[in-house]
């Protein structure tokens, strides 16, 4: 989160006042959120409108944890989705694990398998690919029928 707010000021530095109300909006939303104020943080997201592409991707994950928080998984999983589309590639991984995690949780088995198995062929030599690869296949013993598949 630190990151995040950095960022965004050195940003505010060469952006115009169209930008700079954006990122004032993104700012306020990401301390929202870090106060554990979800609710106040999902309502105030305007869903990073005009900010440059990783400002958005950032917001768009920030977004995904506070409804994550208020326990609406598949909001969040759309929130984590969005944050991968126009996200340039940093904290795949990282979001692909939180999405397969959503996705789960709203027990959309299949999507979150495929989330998971992407997530681990990032990375093969992180010890985290294994996390990724066995929540795969509890995903898919939990479809009827795929239960080689997860072994």
């Amino acid at each position: 989160m630190v990151s995040f707010f950095l960022l965004l000021m050195m940003v505010w530095v060469v952006c115009s006042q169209q930008q700079r109300l954006a990122i004032e909006a993104a700012r306020r939303v990401d301390l929202l959120g870090r106060q554990g104020r979800h609710s106040e943080a999902v309502e105030a997201f305007d869903g990073g409108k005009g900010l440059p592409a990783s400002l958005a991707a950032i917001a768009w994950h920030n977004h995904g944890l506070s409804l994550t928080e208020l326990g609406r998984h598949g909001e969040a999983a759309a929130a984590f989705a969005a944050c991968l589309e126009v996200g340039d590639g940093r904290r795949e991984y990282d979001v692909l694990l939180k999405l397969g995690d959503a996705l789960a949780k709203s027990e959309e088995w299949t999507r979150a398998s495929e989330a998971y198995v992407r997530a681990s062929s990032l990375d093969e030599s992180s010890s985290d690919g294994g996390l990724a690869l066995a929540n795969a296949g509890a995903a898919l013993l939990n479809i009827g029928g795929r239960s080689r598949e997860a072994i």
